[in-house]
């Protein structure tokens, strides 16, 4: 039997497989776990039956992606829960399909239910890109930062995709009493900086893809006391930045956030032309072939 092709989505964990495997697979049963124990602390009512589809959805994935990677390497019982979780997901966005369009105009119905299809894979596509960062001795607790607690969360929570209320809620219990601001404000602002330095990488990476030709860094509502995001913002007195230069978050809680600058219809045509998307062109090809079961 051919190994099954590896879903577009997941396709950024293939890449790091070879080196971070057994890392990568902690992470995700642990989160699973995390994730099941979440559901059943939701509390009874439509609002916990919409977080619980939700939920669910995100382990679905979590597990077709544990069952894509690891083929062959799951024992029985696993693979059979793995199953579950993915029936489970299914009657979930049954349920949500049923209450949702009895409730609800159809338009707004519609976006229900693709918003929970598209979280599942969110999380995992967040924690894909992020690149892990130092965090300060001087607010959490030394013995989680050396043994790894507080970057599991983090990571967990991405995946999972928790609310920044909810990371900084697990969160909260490693940090130092004595941290600047207070224990509670630590979290949030770790939570908040995470969760928003994840939507920042994934801009960055979607930046790469045919048509994009810069990004504008955008100041967010909320800034009020200028700093360097200002100087970002701008850059080239228009705030542009090349798709390969885009500068990291340059502060915790930052809310700014990119938008694409995209060729016009005649120079896309041109580079089109000119083959200057060639490679994106066969890999993708290669990609939608190996999901049909073929060869380029």
């Amino acid at each position: 039997m051919a190994a099954q092709p590896t879903p577009k989505e997941f396709q950024p964990y293939r890449r790091l497989q070879g080196k971070t495997e057994a890392e990568l697979r902690k992470i995700l049963e642990a989160t699973a776990k995390a994730i099941q124990r979440r559901i059943a602390a939701l509390p009874v009512g439509v609002g916990g039956q919409v977080r619980a589809a939700q939920l669910r959805v995100t382990l679905a994935a979590i597990n077709r992606l544990m069952q894509t990677m690891w083929v062959g390497r799951i024992n029985p019982l696993v693979a059979r829960a793995i199953q579950e979780s993915l029936e489970a997901s299914e009657d979930a966005i049954e349920t949500m399909e049923r209450v949702a369009y009895a409730g609800l105009g159809d338009r707004a119905a519609d976006v229900l239910v693709r918003s929970l299809r598209a979280a599942g894979a969110s999380g995992l596509k967040s924690d894909a890109t992020r690149r892990k960062r130092a965090l300060s001795q001087r607010v959490y607790r030394q013995r989680a930062l050396d043994d790894g607690r507080v970057e599991q969360v983090i990571r967990q929570g991405l995946i999972s995709g928790l609310s920044a209320k909810e990371l900084a809620a697990d969160v909260y219990k490693f940090v130092s009493p004595t941290a600047p601001g207070g224990s509670s404000y630590a979290a949030m602002r770790l939570a908040r900086t995470e969760i928003n330095n994840a939507f920042h990488e994934r801009q960055v990476e979607g930046a790469k893809r045919p048509g994009v030709k810069a990004v504008q860094w955008n100041l967010s509502g909320s800034h009020r006391v200028p700093d360097l995001c200002n100087v970002y913002a701008n850059h080239g007195g228009n705030g542009e930045w090349p798709v390969d230069d885009i500068p990291d978050k340059p502060h915790p809680n930052c809310f700014c956030y990119l938008t694409y600058i995209m060729m016009s219809s005649s120079d896309f045509k041109k580079a089109l032309g000119r083959g200057d998307f060639d490679d994106e062109i066969d890999r993708r090809t290669r990609a939608n072939l190996a999901r049909l079961g073929r060869q380029s």
